[in-house]
């Protein structure tokens, strides 16, 4: 008992949050709300009134040009407050609507504002995907709703309360024992829904990755190519299986609430109509008039009641929502301490050193990296080769502090890199990701990454990146140029770019950064020989006196690095120049003598390969 109180009241806190969130992000939302209160509240009382003056009027025998306009009167003002209050209805869903836009926005923000280490840990996706339902199921404008409805309630019982004088103990007390009876159906009904709904949202996760597979052509072009049509189908329509079987739960269940509660009503009119029956035929201490204020003053007493407590089953149900999303929304990120921050200086040589670093990601036993020493000279090539899983793209995470050290330090010019302002620090690099991602904007926006300087710069340095990398008779060939978007959500005009022109609109991006530091992360996985040593030869111009980091795959361009580092495992195995480790003729050369291998007996049909 005590728990279920405690978690009332918790959830009952979270409503007064959304209230104030409501209140501070859009004031007529809630003003509209308290307007529709008090319109609401009226109406009940204007209608028992109605039906009690027509009835007497009747019984007495009152004047007809008496009874016109009082009935008159009495309907148009019911007509008027209705009108109100759809009004008011009507404005306020109006602001809710921006209500889900703003609670969007803040999840938004808050994702992207998150440490890199946080958004890919499995918990705290799970609780952006779990405060997402607020808006998706309108969880915010049920809580609203149900507030309305439990104030007004209240001002309705408070009202008819002096009407209800005359009738006997018992008659409320059924009322409240059907009252209790229905609210525990549903307080039932509502942890059951939730319950289902957290066991289904895997499967929504799914269903939303099909829809999203239906319009991404890349995609397609797989399944028609391998026929997979009816096989990825077949998945789906098995995901939607479940998914029906998770909601006709909660359907069943719903079904059997309100059988109960049509149960409950029908027991509740019985014995009303034949207790005030009794009073009229045979005790006849009871007009027709006071019958029916009776009976009205009864059901809206029952109505209100069961109103109350429905009304805060759902804003207890739907507290457990709220928490969702301020849970989510409080999540902290790494705490810097600004007292500590030195300003970042960048030294024509730099040092940036890795001291017995390991790292292991959020809920893993296993370590990515251990006890790994490293040290960068700036103004070197260096190659991080590896097979996959060694390593390779943790060492630069941790290296641009999108992730920090489990254990040792990362160190730049003698000092860990924590004590920098972590947004200057990362100005540092210019990096292209093995997962690099265009967005639907323009091709212009993607180099520049929406940068605001002024148009004409920003435009001379997006061409000569493009046309750096092999893209300028691409962006000429294109009627608007580099104001062209990519694929065809903003303009159906827009382009649609091949995996290598896409890879290198993602090297020009990082190209206009110009940063001291270039990383490229599997850089030219999509392009072909030629193409790639076209951009390599770029690179070398483009990042002189630079420090460049290839992490890469194909061997034969790590022969032009400095130094090579070899990791297996999360460690460093070997350590050198292409030559020295060749010398050595340990797991390097053995990959490298592998992929020439590859090589020559690919190309040795092909002149001048």
């Amino acid at each position: 008992m005590r728990k279920i109180f405690v978690n009332i009241i918790c959830n009952l806190s979270y409503t007064n949050k959304m209230l104030k969130l409501m209140w501070k992000n859009d004031k007529l939302y809630i003003i509209y709300l308290l307007l529709d209160i008090v319109v609401w509240s009226i109406v009940p009382f204007v209608n028992v009134y109605l039906v009690q003056e027509s009835i007497q009027m009747l019984e007495t025998g009152a004047n007809f040009q008496e009874y016109i306009p009082i009935i008159v009167g009495l309907i148009v003002g019911n007509l008027l407050l209705n009108y109100i209050h759809n009004y008011l209805n009507y404005k306020r869903d109006l602001h809710g609507s921006m209500i889900s836009v703003i609670l969007y926005k803040n999840i938004f923000v808050k994702t992207l504002n998150l440490d890199y280490e946080k958004i890919i840990d499995k918990n705290v996706q799970e609780m952006r995907e779990l405060s997402l339902r607020i808006i998706d199921n309108s969880r915010f404008s049920t809580m609203t709703v149900a507030f309305h409805n439990v104030v007004s309630s209240i001002i309705v019982i408070t009202g008819i309360s002096y009407l209800l004088a005359k009738i006997d103990f018992w008659i409320l007390f059924i009322v409240l024992i059907i009252v209790i009876v229905n609210s525990i159906s549903v307080m039932y009904r509502n942890k059951y829904e939730r319950k289902v709904n957290i066991d289904i949202n895997p499967i929504i996760k799914k269903i939303q990755y099909f829809m999203g597979i239906g319009s991404n052509y890349s995609y397609i072009k797989e399944m028609k190519l391998f026929s997979m049509n009816n096989n990825v189908i077949n998945e789906y329509v098995n995901l939607q299986k479940e998914m029906h079987k998770g909601v006709d739960k909660i359907r069943r269940l719903s079904l059997f609430g309100y059988t109960i509660s049509h149960i409950c009503q029908a027991i509740l009119n019985i014995v009303i109509y034949l207790y005030l029956g009794y009073r009229i035929l045979v005790n006849k201490d009871l007009s027709i008039a006071e019958f029916s204020v009776f009976l009205a003053a009864v059901v809206n007493f029952n109505g209100a009641i069961q109103s109350i407590v429905t009304s805060h089953l759902q804003i207890n149900n739907n507290g457990q929502y709220l928490k969702d999303y301020f849970e989510f929304m409080k999540i902290k990120n790494i705490v810097e301490d600004e007292s500590i921050k030195q300003d970042l200086i960048i030294k024509e040589q730099n040092i940036i050193e890795f001291k017995n670093v390991s790292y292991r990601y959020p809920n893993q036993e296993s370590y990515a990296i251990r006890n790994l020493s490293l040290k960068l000279n700036t103004g070197k090539k260096l190659a991080i080769v590896g097979e996959n899983g060694s390593g390779k793209t943790t060492l630069v995470m941790l290296l641009m502090r999108m992730i920090d050290p489990t254990e040792g330090e990362i160190l730049f010019n003698g000092i860990n890199i924590k004590y920098f302002k972590i947004d200057e620090y990362r100005k540092m690099f210019s990096t292209v990701f093995q997962d690099f991602k265009l967005f639907a904007f323009t091709i212009k926006d993607n180099v520049s990454a929406l940068s605001n300087e002024i148009q004409e710069t920003i435009d001379a340095k997006v061409n000569h990146a493009l046309s750096s990398i092999g893209l300028g008779e691409k962006m000429n060939s294109l009627s608007k140029g580099i104001n062209t978007y990519i694929e065809q959500i903003y303009d159906k005009e827009g382009v649609l770019l091949s995996g290598g022109e896409s890879q290198r609109v993602a090297i020009a991006r990082a190209l206009y950064k110009d940063s001291p530091i270039f990383i490229l992360d599997e850089p030219t996985a999509a392009l072909d020989p030629r193409v790639e040593y076209a951009i390599y030869s770029k690179f070398e111009e483009f990042t002189q006196n630079k420090t460049t980091l290839y992490i890469t795959h194909r061997l034969s361009s790590t022969r032009f690095c400095d130094e090579i580092v070899v990791l297996k495992n999360g460690k460093i195995t070997e350590l050198g120049s292409h030559k020295e480790l060749m010398k050595i003729n340990g797991y390097y050369s053995e990959l490298f003598n592998m992929q020439a291998q590859y090589y020559t007996e690919k190309s040795s049909g092909t002149k001048n390969e």
